[in-house]
Parts: C-alpha cells; sequence; structure tokens
C-alpha cells in the first residue's frame, strides 16, 4: 500500500540533527541513526561552549546561539531562529543528495522513512515549490484546531518541523530563510484581538506572529514563490484553498509508525492518542483524501494503521464513558 522496496540508500543520506544537546535522548538519536541509517553522514549542529564528549557524529557544527524569546505568560520561549539556523548550517556541511533534518531529542527505531514510495503520487506544478515532495511526520502537522469553547479555526501552512526528509537541496531552500524580527514577532498577538475574519486563535496564550512550523513554510513561500501570508490569524477563503494546495502537493505527512520515530520527552503515540489530542492532524489518511480531492481523483484511499487504531480507541473511550 504505502511500503515499497528501499528506494534510498543510507549512503545517499546525511542527517542533520539539530538543537540543544540532551544528555539522555541526544545520545538514543545518534545511537538510532547509526543503527536504521549506518551508512548515512551524521551532521551534529549544536551551540557554541556545548559539552559533545562521548557523543557519535561525523562532523560538528558549533553556531552562535541566537537565543529565544518569551512568547507567553507562562514564560514559554519561541525557539525557531534556534531551528533556522542550527538546520541551514548543519544542512551546509553536508555532502549527501539526500537530507534528514530531525530534533536532537527525536529516537529513529527503524529506517521504514526511506522505504516511503512517494515518487507514485502525481504533482501539480502550479503549487509545486520543491523539486520533490518532503516527508514530514503528521504529528503535529494541523489543518485545524479547536479552542477551549469548542470552536474550530483552521491552520494554515502547518507541516510539523520534528522531522523533514528530502532532497539536500529542497531542504535547503526551505531553511534559507531570514529570522524573525524580536521581540516584535514573538509578541505580536501580546496586544492584539484574538479574533479576525470570524475565526478565534485557537492558542491566544501564544503570541507570536506565527508558530515556528507555520513560519518556516510561510517566509519561504514570502521570499521564494511571492506569496505573503500576514500573521497566523490571515485567514481567508483564498489562503485556505492555498494552503490545501501547497500542503498536499509539496509535503508527505507520515504517520508515526511510517516513519519510525520516537519522541521520549513527551512519550506520544499517534495510534494510541485520545479523540481531543489528535483533532486536527494531518494525518497521513487525510493527507490521501486531499490528495485525491486536489490532485487524482483516481486513486483509493487507504485506512492506516493509525487510522484503525484511532477508531478502536474512540469505541473504548464511548464504552468506559457508558459505564
Amino acid at each position: 500500500m504505502i511500503y515499497k522496496k528501499q528506494k534510498i540508500d543510507c549512503k545517499d543520506i546525511s542527517v542533520v540533527v539539530q538543537g540543544a544537546i540532551d544528555k539522555v535522548y541526544t545520545p538514543l538519536c545518534l545511537k538510532g541513526i547509526r543503527k536504521y541509517l549506518p551508512d548515512s553522514q551524521i551532521i551534529l549542529s549544536t551551540w557554541e561552549g556545548t559539552n559533545i564528549k562521548g557523543l557519535d557524529y561525523d562532523k560538528v557544527v558549533f553556531n552562535t546561539d541566537p537565543k529565544a524569546t518569551v512568547c507567553s505568560n507562562d514564560g514559554t520561549v519561541n525557539n525557531v531562529n534556534r531551528e533556522i539556523i542550527s538546520t541551514k548550517n548543519g544542512i551546509k556541511e553536508s555532502n549527501r543528495k539526500f537530507v534528514l533534518k530531525i530534533r536532537s531529542d527525536l529516537i529513529l527505531q527503524s529506517n521504514n522513512i526511506t522505504k516511503l514510495n512517494i515518487s507514485q503520487y502525481k504533482r501539480n506544478k502550479k503549487y509545486s515549490c520543491f523539486s520533490e515532495r518532503i516527508i514530514v511526520c503528521s504529528i503535529y502537522s494541523r489543518y485545524f484546531a479547536v479552542n477551549n469553547k469548542n470552536r474550530v479555526t483552521p491552520i494554515l501552512f502547518h507541516p510539523s518541523d520534528w522531522i523533514y526528509f528530502g532532497t539536500k537541496t529542497d531542504i535547503g531552500d526551505l531553511f534559507n530563510i531570514s529570522l524573525t524580527n524580536e521581540p516584535e514577532f514573538s509578541t505580536w498577538f501580546k496586544d492584539k484581538k484574538s479574533e479576525r475574519n470570524g475565526y478565534v486563535d485557537s492558542h491566544p496564550n501564544r503570541w507570536w506572529k506565527f508558530s515556528p512550523e507555520a513560519y518556516i513554510l510561510t517566509q519561504y513561500l514570502r521570499e521564494r514563490q511571492n506569496i505573503y501570508v500576514a500573521d497566523k490569524l490571515d485567514i481567508t477563503p483564498e489562503l485556505i484553498k492555498l494552503s490545501e494546495h501547497i500542503l498536499v502537493n509539496n509535503f508527505y505527512m507520515a504517520d508515526q509508525i511510517q516513519i519510525g520515530l520516537f519522541m521520549p520527552k513527551y512519550k506520544i503515540k499517534q495510534s494510541l492518542m485520545p479523540k481531543i489530542d489528535r483533532e486536527g492532524l494531518y494525518t497521513n489518511y487525510h493527507w490521501q483524501k486531499e490528495y485525491k480531492k486536489h490532485v487524482d481523483n483516481n486513486i483509493n484511499v487507504h485506512l492506516t494503521y493509525s487510522e484503525i487504531m484511532n477508531k478502536v480507541v474512540d469505541v473504548l473511550n464511548i464504552k468506559r464513558r457508558r459505564r
């Protein structure tokens, strides 16, 4: 259905492990890459002054930390500039055709991502920004969110930034963007209304102009494709449609189990997520439906393992509530 004989040899892959070093998770991250992508090039892109003794990598990049800006009353900080710098500079050191960008606290548990047969899917040239689709994780790719008053708000241009897999050229272009202007960007909605065009900000506690995931893509579209999106509440019928076309033609949302990815920090298992936590996720099943709708109406949409398990979880939860 979605798997095929391995098409990409790991010797053609540079893995950019970006971000701060976690004493527990980063060694596991590097170990997983060595195990499942043994001939890949591992580039560790972290911060100046970091202790990397005992870590397994091929190249290391020490970046000047741009620091983060507080973007919430609870003290949460916006790390998007850190992500852009560490990823961009890591890619510059790569010498393979493909790049796998991964957070330094994520763990690969298979080489499934190299087996995903996405070449079978057609693309609409009008909306194709990259030479090939980029594979991302469906956690936390989003197309809508529900706020605490149960109101639905579309989330535009929001592929997950946990992991990106594609050609070096495409991912290099995606991250070859300007940094955010701080502190203006991260406090954009601090003193602004959280409702526009009939839509309410689903995360009003986050003051940022865009989430990190959406900033990376919208800024790329602004600088490379001359497509302008004002901020996270710039939600119009035209932009909703454009976001749908851009996402389905330039990304492939793969479920956690399809990639073989684990995030021990949050211990998320997509197949067992309660409904409230997965509402609005751009799952692989949703991607198939969007592909059928926008690109090729002749394909058959297949239920995925995660979709089946989510239905089971919903039924079990209903039965528990009735008891």
